[in-house]
């Protein structure tokens, strides 16, 4: 008995030692595969960092071929303005000089003759004298036309050294304006690389401070917020006994500004310029700051991402004007309530209009019968200002227990930019759509009841549908439910593999909206988990006539099939007078 326990303690033994063995080896295998985790960060880290390092030199690099253009434009403009006035003035010389010359040539072969005749019968003297005597009369010489002809042999050297160095400046000109149009097909490379490498699908999350409508939490001279924010780190932490801790690629805290938090959405707004479809939208519960976020408020320092956007655009667009692009700038602006679209810019929308979301012939989803604005470059900024003051009085807002102006819609600025380069004989088409997304709430907090129950259950089942698009994404589900609702159906363009996209989730400060506050947080990083893919760059050769600016912003909207669409180009004054 005592051999069959030993035996049984030496098996047990031999097991524990394989184990031992097995659990070394797993911890090593484990150690190398940390290991070369943290050396692919590395390397990852060295690659975004030397994609960085190269767009900014070449930035610069254009920065400085692009000032060196304009100068020689300016010199050679100058240069070209007084070679002319001088060609000009020694051109009106030069045929007066000629038409005399024309004359004391008919003059001197009528009279040489006749000069001639009398040297040859009388004496030397007189003969010399009558010679002279003509020319006193004002009779050209040989030696006047050589001197004539010489002058105007130097006048046309002249010509054409001027030619010459016309010609010279005008090739060296050809040649910046290519580098110029390598060095920004080389930037565009470049920042859709460090877009890829950062993620086509980004989240950043922003935490609003404490307002008078938070009641007794926001009391006091430093009043501690239930959401505690690692700028550095970009976590974000509740301030509880038992904390949970998210990372997201990018944390706002609450005394970060309207332009500090849009200079990490301008990466965005480029690549919607270099022609892709990109998408950025607001999520949080009702009166987490989504609107001020997107829209804000006044003409400076409270202007939300979309004014600002516009700005970037238009100094885009007019910066590669001088590059030879004409560009087109088109808004439609739509709330989707109760899964209806409602167009924004006209204030007929409580007439029953019928918005359908349908397809165009290159598979791309558009919503019909909206109203569509043109952007004036010369007054975008006022432009818009109106456009987004109209679309907030025509908005469905309304006051709930936990809002006294909560949004009760998902609503959608859609912009559409498109450009075109003759000499390249290129066309860029790309889309922008900022999207201020109705709050989620708890039913038992905002006590709905009625038309309101009714509208938070629309609203929650929207977000619902997002989110299962998400979580499919996240899956690389070969299906996703895009057609589950209005909302993920008119996004489907951004959020597919043929976009990019921006999730700023927004946070309450208070413990009142920590439950919801920590859903958000959970929604946002399952976002963060998902995978776009490659994103399709919409550029292609253009064949077509050139066309002026005002012309190409007629014709270069192209959604195929007849939309019965309101287009209108609004002056500021005549959206004025819709408000």
């Amino acid at each position: 008995m005592m051999k069959t326990k030993a035996s049984s303690l030496k098996t047990e033994h031999g097991d524990r030692v394989r184990e031992s063995k097995s659990m070394v080896a797993e911890k090593n295998l484990l150690q190398d595969k940390l290991a070369a985790m943290e050396a692919n960060f590395e390397d990852e880290k060295h690659r975004r960092e030397q994609f960085q390092v190269n767009v900014e030199q070449l930035t610069v690099e254009n920065t400085a071929l692009y000032a060196q253009m304009v100068a020689l434009q300016t010199t050679h403009e100058a240069k070209m303005e007084e070679m002319q006035a001088r060609y000009e003035k020694r051109n009106i010389s030069l045929v007066g000089e000629m038409k005399l010359l024309q004359d004391q040539n008919r003059l001197m072969r009528r009279t040489e003759p006749s000069n001639q005749r009398e040297a040859y019968g009388s004496s030397g003297a007189i003969g010399g004298s009558g010679y002279g005597s003509s020319n006193s009369m004002g009779s050209p010489t040989r030696a006047d036309v050589e001197e004539t002809t010489q002058r105007i042999q130097e006048l046309t050297d002249d010509l054409l050294e001027a030619r010459q160095e016309i010609t010279e400046q005008a090739d060296i000109i050809a040649e910046l304006e290519m580098k110029i149009a390598e060095g920004e097909t080389m930037r565009r490379k470049l920042h859709n690389t460090i877009q890829e490498l950062r993620g086509n699908i980004r989240v950043h999350v922003r935490l609003r401070p404490f307002l008078r409508s938070d009641g007794e939490e926001a009391l006091g001279e430093n009043p501690q917020p239930a959401i505690m924010c690692d700028t550095f780190a970009s976590t974000i932490t509740t301030n509880v006994d038992n904390p949970h801790t998210f990372a997201f690629d990018k944390i706002y805290g609450q005394s970060d500004s309207q332009e500090f938090v849009f200079k990490d959405v301008s990466d965005f707004i480029q690549s919607a310029m270099d022609g892709y479809n990109v998408c950025i939208f607001a999520y949080g519960q009702t009166g987490s700051g989504k609107t001020h976020t997107m829209q804000g408020s006044g003409k400076a320092q409270m202007r939300g991402i979309i004014p600002r956007s516009i700005d970037l655009i238009i100094n885009c667009c007019q910066e590669l004007t001088m590059m030879g692009w004409n560009f087109s700038l088109m808004v439609t602006f739509y709330e989707i309530y109760n899964e209806t679209i409602r167009d924004l810019l006209t204030m007929d929308s409580s007439m029953g209009i019928k918005h359908n979301i349908r397809t165009d012939n290159r598979g791309r989803n558009y919503v019909e019968g909206l109203t569509e604005v043109y952007i004036d470059f010369d007054q975008a900024a006022e432009q818009v200002d109106e456009i987004v003051n109209l679309a907030a009085c025509n908005r469905s807002v309304d006051r709930t227990d936990m809002n006294a102006h909560s949004s009760r819609s998902h609503s959608i600025f859609a912009l559409k930019i498109q450009g075109f380069n003759e000499a390249q004989n290129t066309e860029v088409e790309g889309s922008l759509s900022l999207v201020d997304l109705a709050g989620s709430e708890r039913l038992s907090r905002s006590n709905a009841t009625g038309n309101r129950l009714k509208e938070a259950q629309a609203i929650n089942k929207s977000l619902s549908a997002l989110a299962d698009v998400f979580q499919a994404l996240a899956k690389k589900s070969p299906h996703v439910p895009y057609r589950n609702s209005k909302l993920t159906y008119a996004l489907q363009p951004a959020l597919s593999g043929d976009g990019k996209t921006l999730m700023m989730a927004n946070m309450s400060p208070t413990y009142a909206s920590l439950d919801e506050s920590l859903c958000s947080m959970r929604f946002a990083q399952k976002v963060s988990q998902c995978e776009l893919g490659a994103p399709v760059r919409q550029i292609k050769s253009a064949r077509r006539q050139s066309l002026g600016p005002g012309d190409f912003s007629r014709t270069s909207i192209k959604n195929s099939p007849p939309r019965e669409s309101r287009r209108s180009t609004f002056t500021p004054g005549q959206l004025r007078k819709l408000l």
